[in-house]
């Protein structure tokens, strides 16, 4: 009676490391192909059939010392990744420590830069309707304009044509005439937004009526070719408007 207790003890006890030597044969190159080449189902059920009692055989014969070995591998497998895990965290630690010091260091010079040489935002408002454009936007319009007049293909001189990078700053009446003139598809915000993004980052606002308005009137554009010349997706007014202004070698680098 013990000893059939005891070996069901063992079998119970020994099962997953059986049943790993079992998944490692199925899972091997060399069964793979040998059970590829079988084009017969019966054949390769036999070959599982037989390969199923090998491995119980091998594996239940030699548990205990398949057992240790599984461990010490597992144990071994262990401490490698805590210890790759511990280089990481104290390489991004370090990188992390890096990117704050420079970061810090950009953020002063940028100060010192933006004290010289001032963000700007240049815009044009009609009927509760403030069109911005940041400067390269601006000088990316004037290029467009001067290009459309030299191929006939824009005839207004005092009026830049839109480039689709006009982000749209509205009260609630300038709010009302774009939504009933171009829809939804324009991206809008309030105009008090404007002044807090100016205000925030000490931004000068430059008038410049040569600065398009949308959804005023259509005896320059019809409405649809205005829609399609105004941001359609302003998500962040920062990026769009503000961010690009920094110099590339000042701006902050990404949290690591």
């Amino acid at each position: 009676m013990l000893s059939v207790v005891a070996l069901v003890v063992y079998l119970i006890f020994f099962w997953k490391t059986t049943a790993r030597v079992i998944k490692g044969v199925f899972r091997s190159d060399v069964v793979h192909k040998i059970g590829k080449g079988l084009k017969l189902p019966f054949l390769k059920g036999l070959l599982t059939l037989v390969l199923l009692l090998i491995c119980g055989m091998v594996g239940y014969g030699l548990a205990p010392v398949l057992w240790a070995a599984y461990r010490y591998h597992d144990r071994k497998v262990a401490h490698e990744k805590r210890r790759r895990a511990e280089e990481q965290r104290l390489q991004a630690e370090k990188l992390r420590a890096e990117r704050q010091a420079e970061n810090k260091k950009r953020t002063r010079l940028q100060e010192e830069w933006f004290a010289e040489n001032p963000r700007k935002l240049f815009f044009n408002t009609m009927g509760g309707v403030t069109a911005v454009l940041s400067p390269n936007a601006l000088e990316a319009g004037e290029k467009e304009t001067r290009y459309a007049r030299l191929d006939g293909l824009w005839g207004h001189e005092k009026i830049l044509k839109p480039t689709g990078e006009t982000c749209l700053f509205v009260t609630i009446e300038g709010q009302g005439v774009v939504r009933k003139h171009l829809g939804e598809r324009v991206s809008l915000r309030m105009l008090s937004g404007l002044h807090a993004l100016v205000e925030r980052h000490k931004v000068e606002l430059c008038r410049d009526e040569r600065i398009f308005v949308p959804a005023m009137s259509e005896a320059i554009m019809c409405f649809d070719d205005q829609a399609a010349g105004m941001i359609s997706d302003m998500e962040s007014s920062f990026d769009l408007l503000i961010a690009p202004q920094t110099p590339y070698d000042l701006r902050l680098l990404p949290e690591y």
